[in-house]
């Protein structure tokens, strides 16, 4: 431990630090006493600002601290999980780890939650809400389970190997950017598509248009979420038909474009 620490660094009666103010990834290279072999070597608690540890060889937030008031990067490390992260933080970004968990994420955001370019296999434990942007791509992902329920500005996953885009945010989010490795070239002219695969219709990928003027045929046989919840999903028009529904799932249907939600 150095003789002189930061003058903004606050020491706490347990021994952990409040940081009042930011800590940028070049303050924290200088400090190099600060993570020693994949670990920080001080307890942070409360940071009044924003807190970067990226490209630090990090193996483990433990020591890391427990609210940050701004975003928190701790993009391009060695971490598999985020066990130690924030609890409170406006933003976080995790991009380029080794990630197969999102065990230890925050619940809530009112900013991002990014975690691109890792190994996560499943969104489970991922944020419930994200009143900003939410970005999982690049990951072998093959199903939106656990996908946080609300995302208010901009959904981005693409670069997966997802075949069912069932469990989309309930509330469509301001921009939509999903697409998948494991699509087929199915749609310069989609008049036929499973109701799983509505969400893409959403999105900018090139290989999803459905021709002005064309009749559409939705497909919802095997389809397992309420019609309800999916309702901002689903295309309205006078070309638009549904088939291989169920009587509940027709009924529910009816009753969305009779709310004309």
């Amino acid at each position: 431990m150095p003789k002189k620490i930061p003058d903004n660094w606050v020491r706490n009666p347990d021994g952990s630090y409040d940081i009042h103010g930011h800590l940028s990834y070049g303050e924290l290279h200088n400090l190099d006493w600060v993570i020693r072999d994949g670990r920080f070597t001080v307890r942070f608690r409360n940071v009044f600002g924003s807190f970067n540890c990226e490209m630090c060889g990090l193996t483990t937030l433990k020591g890391g601290p427990k609210y940050v008031a701004g975003v928190f990067e701790c993009n391009v490390n060695y971490l598999k999980n985020l066990l130690w992260a924030p609890k409170y933080v406006e933003s976080l970004s995790c991009n380029y780890n080794q990630l197969n968990t999102l065990r230890g994420a925050p619940k809530k955001l009112i900013g991002n939650f990014l975690c691109i370019g890792n190994n996560l296999r499943t969104l489970k434990y991922a944020p419930t809400e994200v009143q900003g942007q939410f970005s999982c791509s690049e990951n072998p992902l093959t199903n939106l389970i656990h996908c946080p329920k609300y995302i208010g500005i901009d959904f981005t996953c693409c670069n997966t190997h997802i075949r069912d885009f069932t469990w989309v945010p309930e509330i469509l989010p301001q921009k939509v950017n999903i697409s998948s490795d494991a699509i087929p070239n199915i749609a310069k002219r989609c008049t036929r598509i499973q109701a799983h695969m509505l969400p893409l219709l959403k999105s900018n990928d090139p290989r999803i248009r459905v021709p002005l003027g064309s009749k559409l045929y939705i497909n919802w046989s095997g389809f397992k979420r309420s019609i309800w919840e999916f309702r901002n999903w689903i295309p309205k028009g006078n070309n638009i038909y549904h088939t291989n529904m169920t009587k509940e799932q027709a009924s529910e249907l009816r009753k969305v474009h009779i709310l004309n939600i």
